[in-house]
C-alpha cells in the first residue's frame, strides 16, 4: 500500500505465542496501568528515529491487544494522525485526554463480540463522546472477536471466529480512513 509499517515488540524479547492461556498471561500485565502506553510510545520513538516515515502522517493500527495499545498510545497525546482498531479491547480514554489527543479514530468491531461486551462498548462510546474525540465506530453484523484472523477458529475458543466479509470490509474501511487523514 506504500506505507512504512512497524510492528512493536510489546511483550519484549521477541516473545510470541499461539496458546490462548499464555497470550492472556502476557497481555494481562498491560491493563490498568501505564505500561501499555509506555511500550507503545517506545515503539513509536524507534520508528520516528529511523527517518523513514513522515512524522505528520503517522497512524497506529492494531488487532485485539494491538488495538488497545494503539488507543493507549493515542490517549497520551502522541503525534498520531489516526488510530485504527480491529476487534480490539476498548479501554475508555481517561478524562481530560480529549484536549491533548489530535488523532482521529476508526474503531472496527464485531457486533457479536462477547469479549468486548455491550457495557464496555457503551462506556467507551460515552467516554469518546464526552471527550469530544473525532471517531467512527463501525460494527460488523455476525462478527465475533478476531474476525480478521483466518485461524481464529482453530483454537476452539467460544467467541473467536473468522468472518471473511467483515475482514474484507474492515480492511477497505481502513484504506478509506487513511485516504481521509493522509490525503490521496
Amino acid at each position: 500500500m506504500g506505507y512504512v509499517a512497524f510492528a512493536a515488540d510489546m511483550y519484549g524479547e521477541g516473545q510470541t505465542t499461539t496458546d490462548p492461556a499464555k497470550a492472556k498471561e502476557l497481555s494481562s500485565k498491560f491493563y490498568g496501568n501505564s505500561l501499555m502506553a509506555e511500550r507503545a510510545q517506545a515503539a513509536l520513538d524507534q520508528l520516528l528515529k529511523t527517518g523513514l516515515a513522515d512524522e505528520s502522517k503517522i497512524a497506529a493500527i492494531g488487532f485485539c491487544f494491538g488495538g488497545a495499545a494503539s488507543l493507549a498510545l493515542a490517549y497520551t497525546g502522541a503525534p498520531l494522525a489516526g488510530v485504527v482498531t480491529f476487534h480490539g479491547a476498548l479501554p475508555p480514554p481517561p478524562a481530560g485526554t480529549g484536549e491533548k489527543t489530535k488523532a482521529k479514530f476508526l474503531i472496527l468491531h464485531g457486533a457479536l463480540d462477547p469479549l468486548v461486551d455491550k457495557n464496555a462498548v457503551d462506556a467507551f462510546l460515552k467516554a469518546m463522546d464526552d471527550g469530544k474525540f473525532d471517531f467512527q465506530f463501525v460494527e460488523y453484523s455476525g462478527a465475533v472477536h478476531a474476525f480478521t484472523n483466518p485461524d481464529a477458529g482453530k483454537f476452539g475458543l467460544k467467541g473467536l471466529g473468522y468472518n471473511a466479509e467483515a475482514a474484507s470490509r474492515s480492511w477497505i474501511q481502513m484504506q478509506q480512513f487513511f485516504r481521509e487523514i493522509f490525503g490521496s
